[in-house]
Protein backbone atom coordinates (compact mmCIF):
# COMPACT_ATOMS: atom_id res chain seq x y z
CA UNK A 1 0.00 0.00 0.00
CA UNK A 2 1.20 3.32 -0.95
CA UNK A 3 2.01 6.13 2.05
CA UNK A 4 -0.96 8.96 1.61
CA UNK A 5 -0.52 10.70 4.49
CA UNK A 6 2.88 11.33 6.69
CA UNK A 7 3.57 13.82 9.52
CA UNK A 8 7.33 14.39 10.66
CA UNK A 9 7.83 16.05 13.93
CA UNK A 10 4.48 18.24 14.16
CA UNK A 11 4.06 20.61 16.81
CA UNK A 12 2.46 23.10 18.15
CA UNK A 13 2.21 25.37 21.41
CA UNK A 14 -0.34 27.82 22.99
CA UNK A 15 1.21 30.13 25.04
CA UNK A 16 3.82 27.67 26.86
CA UNK A 17 1.00 24.68 26.10
CA UNK A 18 2.52 22.37 24.03
CA UNK A 19 -1.47 21.18 21.72
CA UNK A 20 1.13 18.52 19.82
CA UNK A 21 4.23 17.46 20.58
CA UNK A 22 6.70 15.97 17.76
CA UNK A 23 3.51 14.33 16.10
CA UNK A 24 5.37 11.42 13.86
CA UNK A 25 2.54 9.15 12.17
CA UNK A 26 2.04 7.84 8.50
CA UNK A 27 -0.92 6.65 7.23
CA UNK A 28 -1.87 4.34 4.36
CA UNK A 29 -3.79 4.46 1.06
CA UNK A 30 -6.81 2.39 1.54
CA UNK A 31 -6.38 1.96 5.64
CA UNK A 32 -8.84 3.10 8.08
CA UNK A 33 -7.29 5.10 11.07
CA UNK A 34 -8.97 6.26 14.36
CA UNK A 35 -7.53 8.98 16.27
CA UNK A 36 -8.34 8.64 19.86
CA UNK A 37 -7.65 9.57 22.94
CA UNK A 38 -8.81 11.49 26.02
CA UNK A 39 -9.90 14.94 26.59
CA UNK A 40 -6.78 17.77 26.46
CA UNK A 41 -5.03 14.89 24.03
CA UNK A 42 -4.66 16.89 21.04
CA UNK A 43 -6.96 15.08 18.57
CA UNK A 44 -8.88 18.10 17.45
CA UNK A 45 -5.68 19.81 17.12
CA UNK A 46 -4.01 17.53 15.56
CA UNK A 47 -7.45 17.06 12.94
CA UNK A 48 -6.68 21.16 12.61
CA UNK A 49 -3.15 20.98 11.55
CA UNK A 50 -4.09 18.84 8.77
CA UNK A 51 -6.26 20.44 7.63
CA UNK A 52 -4.46 23.49 7.91
CA UNK A 53 -7.52 25.54 9.93
CA UNK A 54 -4.41 25.80 12.57
CA UNK A 55 -0.38 26.04 11.22
CA UNK A 56 2.04 24.05 13.05
CA UNK A 57 4.97 25.06 15.09
CA UNK A 58 7.31 22.96 13.79
CA UNK A 59 7.23 19.91 11.76
CA UNK A 60 5.69 19.11 8.35
CA UNK A 61 2.76 17.18 6.77
CA UNK A 62 3.21 15.77 3.69
CA UNK A 63 -0.02 14.12 1.38
CA UNK A 64 1.06 11.94 -1.47
CA UNK A 65 4.51 13.23 -0.88
CA UNK A 66 4.40 16.56 -1.51
CA UNK A 67 5.09 18.98 1.81
CA UNK A 68 1.45 20.90 2.43
CA UNK A 69 2.60 22.40 5.25
CA UNK A 70 1.93 25.98 4.39
CA UNK A 71 -0.86 25.62 1.87
CA UNK A 72 -4.20 27.06 2.98
CA UNK A 73 -7.05 25.39 3.69
CA UNK A 74 -9.16 25.53 0.53
CA UNK A 75 -6.12 24.53 -1.15
CA UNK A 76 -6.07 21.35 1.05
CA UNK A 77 -9.80 20.77 0.39
CA UNK A 78 -9.03 20.72 -3.67
CA UNK A 79 -6.45 18.08 -2.94
CA UNK A 80 -9.34 15.97 -1.09
CA UNK A 81 -8.27 16.73 2.49
CA UNK A 82 -11.22 17.90 4.28
CA UNK A 83 -13.01 17.29 7.23
CA UNK A 84 -16.40 17.67 9.74
CA UNK A 85 -17.81 18.93 12.35
CA UNK A 86 -19.30 17.09 15.22
CA UNK A 87 -22.82 19.00 15.35
CA UNK A 88 -25.34 17.39 17.69
CA UNK A 89 -28.35 19.44 16.98
CA UNK A 90 -28.73 19.59 13.01
CA UNK A 91 -32.74 18.62 14.07
CA UNK A 92 -33.51 19.78 17.60
CA UNK A 93 -36.56 18.76 18.13
CA UNK A 94 -35.75 15.21 16.43
CA UNK A 95 -36.50 12.52 19.66
CA UNK A 96 -34.80 9.41 19.61
CA UNK A 97 -38.06 7.83 18.95
CA UNK A 98 -39.02 9.74 16.00
CA UNK A 99 -38.45 8.00 12.86
CA UNK A 100 -34.76 8.40 11.81
CA UNK A 101 -33.77 8.00 8.27
CA UNK A 102 -32.59 5.14 7.05
CA UNK A 103 -29.41 4.42 4.85
CA UNK A 104 -31.50 4.54 1.28
CA UNK A 105 -32.44 8.34 2.66
CA UNK A 106 -36.29 7.51 4.43
CA UNK A 107 -37.47 10.49 5.72
CA UNK A 108 -36.81 11.51 8.99
CA UNK A 109 -40.02 12.46 11.10
CA UNK A 110 -43.12 13.76 9.91
CA UNK A 111 -42.78 17.17 7.37
CA UNK A 112 -44.96 18.81 9.57
CA UNK A 113 -43.51 18.04 12.96
CA UNK A 114 -39.90 17.96 11.79
CA UNK A 115 -39.56 20.82 8.73
CA UNK A 116 -36.32 21.18 8.92
CA UNK A 117 -35.26 17.80 8.29
CA UNK A 118 -37.30 17.80 5.00
CA UNK A 119 -35.32 21.48 3.73
CA UNK A 120 -37.68 23.67 5.44
CA UNK A 121 -37.30 25.99 8.73
CA UNK A 122 -39.06 24.98 12.33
Amino acid sequence: MAELLRTEGLRKYYGVVSAAADINLSFQEGVLTSIIGPNGAGKTTFIHLLTGHVRPDRGRILFQGEDITRLPTHARVQKGISRSFQVGDIFPRLSVGGKPADSSGGPIGDRDEFPEAHGGRP
